[in-house]
């Protein structure tokens, strides 16, 4: 009778024990987790911007507390741990923060950014990926952003070269690599990447002085581009104006050319009908006095041919007469025909007859 006494007073103590320190340690659990956490004894209350993950000590079995509220947790039985999901913000550059992003490109040259901001939180799906990797550090999350981020900033930015990485454009989508790969590195770890945003973009001394030679130089090249802008406007502006004065002075000259064209063509068809009326004046002229011609003609030729009958008949007449028709036509000749005698004393039995005329 005494044993069963005994083996119950046994499992009493020992039940006992095991409230105790599971209830002291589900406190513990829930101050590392969040410090200043709240005892309320057998629940627990999730805020809105928290996410609850309780662990069965005795299965070892992870779940996460959906919503918000108070949720169950008997002391001994369940150990629950609040994680803020609270957006972050991890700022290279800034004091007190990690160091500035120095970025070194392939061919050598150098830049950096004055400040690189990442926003970040735990997300509720990984909320449990987290707790195991943290190790209940309120800290983690910054440790995990900041050893990833840094090399793959400098990396991705550094594929660029330094007159690249002055394009906002370039900067831009190296910016959405980094962001693509970062996000990937610290979503295993129960970390979720809201967004990177890069400040100032800064050089090195020596580039900065280039750089400010440079815009020396761009600011000339911009000033000299535009005198010769301006020159060559004022060029075609005279261009316009002799344009505009050769196109008047040849409109006047074919104004001028088309009245003088018109004057030619004027006196050429007053010509053309002078000539006309000339010509059909004198062709009328011409055919009277050829008609006149023609009729003088047949009327000497009618002359002609009655002088000529005529002689024909004289002939004829004369033909029978013989000798005596041409003394008698010599005495007739010389009827009209004055002489002059004078006595021949030179020769007493002239042989020859001289004859004189004195009809003048």
């Amino acid at each position: 009778m005494k044993r069963p006494h005994k083996k119950r007073l046994f499992a009493l103590l020992l039940l006992t024990a095991a409230l105790v320190g599971g209830a002291r340690g589900w406190i513990h659990g829930v101050q590392e987790a969040l410090p200043g956490s709240r005892d309320e004894g057998m629940t627990v209350k999730i805020e809105p911007n928290e996410i609850g993950i309780k662990i069965h000590p005795w299965s070892g079995a992870v779940s996460t507390l959906e919503g918000a509220g108070y949720h169950w947790a008997l002391p001994g039985l369940a150990e629950v741990y609040r994680i803020s999901s609270v957006p972050r913000t991890l700022v290279f550059g800034q004091k007190g923060g990690p160091a500035r992003l120095d970025v070194r490109s392939a061919d050598g040259s150098g830049f950096y950014f004055e400040e690189v901001r990442i926003d970040f939180r735990v997300s509720s799906a990984g909320a449990q990926d987290y707790l195991a990797d943290s190790g209940l550090s309120a800290d983690a999350a910054r440790r995990f952003v900041g050893a990833f981020a840094r090399p793959i900033l400098c990396e991705e930015f550094g594929r660029h070269t330094v007159q690249e990485v002055t394009d906002a454009l370039v900067r831009d989508v190296a910016r959405s690599r980094a962001l693509d790969r970062l996000a990937a590195e610290l979503e295993p770890h129960g970390i979720e990447l809201i967004d990177v945003t890069t400040g100032k973009l800064s050089f090195d001394r020596d580039y900065e002085t280039a750089i400010g030679q440079r815009k020396v130089a761009d600011q000339e090249v911009e000033r000299l581009t535009e005198a010769l802008v301006q020159k060559e406007r004022e060029r075609e502006k005279r261009l316009t104006s002799v344009r505009s004065e050769i196109d008047m002075r040849n409109e006047l000259m074919d104004g001028e050319l088309a009245r003088k064209r018109t004057e030619a063509q004027t006196a050429a068809l007053k010509a053309r009908t002078d000539a006309e009326a000339w010509s059909l004046k004198h062709r009328a002229a011409g055919e009277v006095q050829r008609d006149e011609l023609l009729a003088q003609a047949v009327s000497v030729e009618d002359s002609v041919r009655k002088t000529v009958a005529a002689f024909q008949s004289e002939l004829a007449a004369l033909e029978g007469r013989g000798l005596a028709a041409v003394r008698e036509r010599l005495v007739q000749s010389l009827a009209g025909t004055r002489f002059k005698l004078t006595p021949f004393t030179q020769d007493a039995s002239p042989e020859r007859v001289e004859r004189i005329d004195v009809s003048n």
